[in-house]
C-alpha cells in the first residue's frame, strides 16, 4: 500500500491529506464556509452586550485596542427596540480605568482554544496590557480626531431592526495596535439595544 502524502498545516503540525480535506460518510468532499472553518480552527470570537434602559440619545459602547501582531477581520451588528444607529470609530480615546471589563468568547468550545488578543485598559497597568476582554461603557469617549469607519441606522417606533449583516461586504480589517469604539446611539425614548460583534484573528 503506498505511503500517504503528508502536509504541514499553518501551526506546523504534520497532517495527512484526508485530515486536511474533510470527507463525508460516502466519500464526498465536505465544504465549509470560511467562518465555519475558522470556528473549527479556534480563531473565531464573539461578544455581545445589552442595555434595556436607553433614553433618547443614550449610548451603549464597546471599546478595545488591537494587539501588535494580530490581524482582526471584524464584523458588527445591532438590534434595537425603537430606533438608533451603530457607528465604528477608529483611534478614539476614553478615560483610562473606566467601564466594565467583560470577557470575550472563543466560538470553538472544544479542547484548548486560543485567547482573544484584544486589549483593555482597566484591569492591569500599564494601560492596554490585559487581554481576552473588552470594555463596556467607558466614560469620557472622545471621537474628535477619530475616523468614523461604518454607520448603520434603524428607524421606526418598535421596529425590531438589525443594523449590521455578517457578510464579507461588511467586514473590516482592523489596524494593529489601534483603539476602536463601537457605539450604539438611541433615537427615541424607552429604548433597548444589543450590540453583537464577531471577528476572526490571525497572526
Amino acid at each position: 500500500m503506498p505511503a500517504k502524502v503528508k502536509f504541514y498545516d499553518k501551526h506546523g503540525n504534520l497532517k495527512t491529506l484526508d485530515e486536511i480535506i474533510k470527507l463525508g460518510r460516502e466519500g464526498a468532499v465536505v465544504m465549509l464556509s470560511h467562518m465555519e472553518y475558522e470556528v473549527n480552527q479556534g480563531n473565531a470570537f464573539t461578544f455581545n452586550t445589552v442595555d434595556e434602559a436607553l433614553g433618547d440619545g443614550g449610548t451603549l459602547i464597546v471599546a478595545f485596542k488591537t494587539g501588535h501582531g494580530i490581524k482582526v477581520h471584524f464584523m458588527a451588528g445591532f438590534v434595537t427596540l425603537v430606533g438608533g444607529y451603530l457607528e465604528i470609530w477608529e483611534e478614539p480615546s476614553w478615560t483610562t480605568n473606566t467601564g466594565t471589563a467583560t470577557a470575550v468568547i472563543n466560538r470553538s468550545r472544544r479542547g484548548t482554544v486560543a485567547s482573544c488578543s484584544l486589549l483593555e485598559d482597566k484591569t492591569l497597568t500599564p494601560a492596554f496590557t490585559a487581554t481576552r476582554q473588552v470594555l463596556v461603557n467607558p466614560t469620557g469617549l472622545n471621537t474628535g480626531s477619530a475616523t468614523s469607519l461604518w454607520r448603520r441606522y434603524s428607524w421606526g417606533e418598535k421596529n425590531f431592526g438589525v443594523g449590521g449583516v455578517y457578510k464579507a461586504e461588511n467586514e473590516l480589517m482592523l489596524k494593529k495596535n489601534t483603539t476602536y469604539a463601537i457605539v450604539f446611539t438611541a433615537i427615541g425614548a424607552s429604548n433597548k439595544a444589543q450590540i453583537v460583534l464577531n471577528w476572526i484573528e490571525h497572526e
